[in-house]
């Protein structure tokens, strides 16, 4: 029967349209799952219409007919039958006539009413169908509900054990408040002399202090009138003789002397020896063959720019050349203006603007003190160069560590509280109780040392541009509404000093949407804190009392000096290159300060640049590569703060000049002096200028280590 196979029909649908996509209301889940409508049954014309359908060919109707042609039959045969009054045959025709009219009517009754209950039926069968199909989907939004559910129970358990390890941290870091104010309380509690009063002790290490500066002050005296005006191997040799001659008791004396034949080469000399017994010729160097002396500042001779990077153009980014450049860029003229020039070094004068760099001035900016790595520096006034040679290997010179303090790096452009000989401020020296070693022999920094620091910065900002290129070069399209909500946004309005927040924030919304120019940024952040946090003597607190208690005090003096002569501040770096030695040689890289050490400013700096990184950057990957960018500065660090050598770090501000003397473009890839003659300006600085200052001599030498790395705007 047709309702039989429109049913079957429906059933089947049902079958295969009940696992698609749940809409939200009954009837547009029926409209896009199903071709036939099950919520609207027949009735009125439409009802009737479908009736009229079903009774037209009812078989019944067949029957009926059947029966009215055999009544119709009996009727005319009565009428013809003879015998038969014409009477009775009416009769009996009438009587036939009323059954006939009896069935055809009652057919139709039932044919209609078979008719009803069939389309009665089919609406039952659509309602359970569409009951069924409701119940179905009904179950469906239960099991997705069921889910969510579960996967918001996974998210919260989650949550809670982030809430744990954080609640860990805090009580960790308070912990460790406690520690440093119970030490600083028995700091002052332990080392404030009773009575105001001072102690024979302080008195005697003043004494002492002043009769040491006395001899050195001979030293340098007689040392500058011939080896910086004599180049006479022979005259050299008869003043070292005459020297020695008259200074044989004091041991300062022949260590100076000893030095000064390591850098000049005169190991083959006669070798005087004064009534202490020192052998000049036993403070051989360990570098091999010896250096030749040369002036502290090297000429300007810069060849021009060839090849371009991988971001040569502004539709392409802003990119840094390969290596930063070559050396042979960084060893040659843009570390000193022009030989005619003077040579003396201004310690007074504040550094200008990038317009056009003050002659012969130290950059100042920070007070971080590298510590040698290669053979040639031999600064180190604690350690003989035997002692260099043998003990290195697993000490400071392979020793890398990292530290920081918890807190985000400071920004300056202009230099920051720990500046040497910055200008004119007029502090008291302070009172310095703690006792340091006898002078060593005086540092000689060559072109050769100068090269090799330069090669360690290299190294250094390679590991970082491996790092920022793998995780953090994608450039970032979202707003910087959430960036703006971060502990980090502060430092890197600060990037863009002297702009106002306006400025600087439309400056890093244009930066951060372009791949070279956001790995410019993260490059400089990640430096920001690396020379504001690692290189520098509080970074290394926490190794013991003794230590915490000499480092506090050391930063307290540098504070007090700054802008003091050099002559004030060397022996604060005497002191910090001791109280570095000193923990370095209790701790070594395999020990649990140095792991400490490193899993601190690891994930310090993870935390900090976590909204610059790319989207789907690999946790563990990025972790790993942030581990050998801290091990790198905890590396250079050691050798910062043991070096004696006044290091300064220098951001260009946005907005000033181009100047090829302290800057090299990273874009437009032009020649420096072109860029500087067109009057290019400063529009991202990457990394800082680097110059390192020998102040243990009477003649200041300094040296340009490294270029700022500059992206350029007309």
């Amino acid at each position: 029967m047709p309702c039989s196979t429109e049913v079957a029909y429906v059933e089947s649908s049902q079958d295969s349209h009940c696992p698609t996509t749940p809409s939200s209301t009954a009837s547009e889940r029926h409209g896009a799952m199903l071709s036939v409508d099950f919520s609207t049954p027949l009735v009125g014309a439409a009802r009737q219409e479908k009736i009229k359908q079903m009774t037209t060919k009812h078989p019944a109707f067949e029957k009926t007919r059947d029966v009215q042609k055999v009544i119709w039959n009996l009727q005319t045969s009565l009428r013809r039958m003879p015998g038969v009054g014409s009477n009775e045959a009416q009769e009996v025709t009438q009587e036939l006539q009323k059954v006939g009219r009896t069935i055809s009517t009652e057919t139709s009754q039932l044919v209609d009413a078979i008719a009803n209950l069939e389309l009665d039926l089919e609406d039952a069968k659509r309602t359970n169908v569409r009951l069924t199909i409701q119940e179905k989907l009904l179950s469906a939004q239960v099991d997705d509900k069921a889910s969510a559910i579960k996967d918001l129970e996974k998210d919260l358990e989650i949550e809670h054990k982030k809430r744990d390890l954080a609640e860990r941290e805090v009580k960790k870091v308070m912990e460790d408040l406690t520690r440093l104010s119970a030490e600083l309380k028995a700091l002052k509690r332990d080392g404030s002399p009773q009575d105001g009063a001072p102690s024979p002790r302080e008195g005697l290490i003043k004494t002492l202090e002043e009769t040491i500066k006395h001899l050195e002050d001979q030293v340098n005296n007689r040392r500058s009138l011939w080896v910086m005006k004599h180049s006479d191997p022979a005259a050299v040799a008869r003043a070292i003789e005459s020297l020695a001659g008259s200074e044989k008791t004091q041991e300062v004396t022949c260590k100076a002397l000893a030095s000064l034949r390591q850098s000049d080469g005169f190991g083959d000399l006669p070798s005087p020896r004064g009534s202490g017994g020192v052998d000049l010729n036993s403070w051989d160097s360990s570098n091999g063959s010896p250096q030749s002396f040369s002036q502290s500042v090297q000429p300007l001779s810069r060849p021009p720019v060839t090849g371009t990077g991988r971001y040569s153009n502004m539709e392409v980014g802003f990119q840094r050349p390969g290596s930063t450049v070559g050396h042979d860029r960084r060893l040659q003229g843009p570390w000193g203006p022009p030989q005619q020039r003077n040579t003396s070094f201004s310690q007074a004068q504040p550094p200008s603007g990038f317009g056009r760099p003050p002659a012969r001035q130290g950059y100042q900016r920070g007070s971080g003190r590298y510590r040698n790595a290669v053979p040639d520096f031999n600064a180190n006034p604690f350690n003989s160069p035997e002692a260099v040679s043998s003990n290195r290997a697993s000490s400071s010179y392979s020793w890398r560590q990292d530290s920081h303090q918890g807190q985000l790096p400071v920004t300056p452009s202009r230099g920051n509280r720990y500046r040497a000989n910055t200008g004119s401020q007029n502090h008291s020296v302070p009172d310095f109780s703690l006792p340091h070693t006898s002078p060593s022999p005086l540092i000689h920094l060559t072109e050769t040392s100068v090269a090799a620091w330069n090669e360690q910065i290299m190294d250094f900002y390679a590991t970082i541009r491996n790092f920022v290129e793998k995780h953090a070069s994608m450039p970032d399209y979202s707003s910087l509404v959430q960036l703006g909500r971060s502990t980090l946004w502060p430092t890197l309005l600060s990037t863009y000093c002297p702009l106002s927040e306006a400025e600087a924030t439309s400056y890093l919304d244009f930066h951060l949407k372009e791949e070279s120019s956001k790995s410019c940024l993260v490059t400089r952040v990640i430096i920001d804190y690396v020379v504001n946090r690692v290189w520098h003597p509080s970074a290394w607190l926490g190794s013991d009392r003794e230590s915490n208690i000499d480092i506090m005090r050391l930063d307290d003096d540098l504070e007090a000096t700054a802008g003091q002569p050099s002559q004030v501040r060397q022996p604060l770096l005497d002191r910090q290159a001791a109280i570095i030695d000193r923990i370095m040689s209790h701790r070594d890289k395999d020990s649990d300060f140095y792991k400490q050490k490193t899993d601190e400013i690891t994930g310090a700096m993870m935390l900090m640049l976590n909204p610059l990184l790319n989207k789907l950057v690999h946790q563990g990957e990025a972790f790993a590569d942030m581990q050998l960018i801290a091990e790198s500065a905890w590396d250079l660090s050691s050798k910062i703060l043991t070096s004696r050598l006044t290091f300064d770090f220098r951001f260009p501000e946005i907005g000033s000049r181009f100047s090829s003397q302290s800057m090299l473009p990273i874009w437009p890839v032009m020649d420096p002096m072109e860029l500087q003659a067109k009057h290019w300006r400063v529009a991202l600085v990457t990394t800082p200028v680097i110059t390192c200052r020998n102040d243990t001599g009477t003649n200041i030498s300094a040296h340009s280590v490294a270029l700022a790395d500059v992206v350029c705007m007309q």
